[in-house]
């Protein structure tokens, strides 16, 4: 009996042992991505004008620009692959560490609404599972406690891909370069038209419809009320995509009405680009819902303007 307690015991602590050493190795190879959220997580940004919302945000929002062209410190909070139930939880522990926005825009897209029951990317969440709102989000969809309390657990979820990521980054193989701090959160895109759309196109001839759920609709408003409470002025924004995908959205206006129905409940700003110049220029987007780096630029500069001319920044 002795024997299999200490057998287990061992096994315990060698389990312990590479758990740990995995996930530093998952943070090192992955720096870019994990040095967003410990910066927001350890209260180090604090910035004035907020980007948030998912992908399109990401890529999309250039804050130096805006920062330079409205004379306020920005940061992109932007979660790849996100809707409104995964953002809620992120903008919430950032509120918890940093200082309020004195401006918050809230960049929306078609889907923002339909709620999302698999956390894209869940590596990202796992080693911030001690902050109270990103556990108390990812326990309506994964048991919290198993990645929190199991060694390996996480991996054994997570997929070979990842381990194989951790492992290089544990033997030192890794790009330790956080570029998007440097960018105050902005991920640029160089990618040329990738195509995705003619296969969506394709595989979906007859368009495609975007559930407008409870769960994403009541995120989006509590987003809106946090900040508020907070003096933060709030301006939701659905930043250009390519008019190209519009007849296979089949419930797009649908979308929008719902949007400028949450503005008005909310005494917020809807700021639509659907019709703008830059979504009738496919060569802004690397594919037909994101910018690419000149598409972002030339959107920021029409999106610094109207933020200054629409009245969000006076007192």
């Amino acid at each position: 009996m002795r024997n299999v307690v200490i057998f287990c015991l061992i096994g315990a602590a060698l389990a312990f042992s590479a758990d740990r050493l995995l996930w530093s190795g998952l943070r090192r190879a992955r720096a870019n991505d994990f040095a967003v959220w410990n910066a927001l997580v350890a209260g180090r940004i604090g910035s004035e004008l907020l980007i948030v919302g998912g992908s399109r945000a990401l890529v999309g929002v250039d804050c130096e620009k805006l920062s330079s062209r409205l004379s306020l410190s920005c940061f992109n909070i932007g979660l790849d692959g996100s809707r409104a139930n995964f953002q809620r939880p992120y903008l919430e522990t950032y509120l918890l560490h940093n200082t309020p926005p004195r401006l918050a825009v809230i960049n929306l897209d078609v889907g923002s609404l339909t709620e999302l029951r698999t956390a894209y990317d869940l590596a990202q969440y796992l080693p911030y599972l001690g902050e109270r709102p990103i556990a108390e989000g990812l326990s309506r969809y994964i048991d919290v406690w198993k990645y929190r309390y199991l060694p390996l657990y996480a991996f054994s979820q997570l997929g070979l891909n990842q381990t194989m990521i951790a492992i290089r980054g544990a033997i030192g193989r890794y790009d330790a370069i956080p570029d998007r701090l440097r960018l105050h959160g902005f991920r640029p895109m160089d990618t040329p038209w990738d195509g995705a759309f003619d296969a969506f196109a394709a595989e979906n001839p007859h368009g495609v419809a975007a559930p407008i759920d409870e769960v994403g609709a009541a995120d989006l408003e509590n987003m809106i009320v946090m900040l508020e409470s907070r003096g933060t002025r709030v301006v939701l924004v659905f930043s250009p995509d390519w008019e190209g995908v519009r007849r296979l959205e089949v419930n797009r206006s649908e979308v929008m009405q719902k949007y400028a129905a949450i503005a008005a409940k909310h005494h917020t700003v809807f700021i639509d680009y659907s019709d703008s110049a830059p979504a009738q220029n496919r060569s802004l987007f690397y594919n037909s819902q994101h910018l690419n780096r000149r598409g972002a630029s030339v959107f920021a500069t029409m999106l610094a303007k109207d933020l200054a001319d629409s009245g969000p920044l006076s007192p």
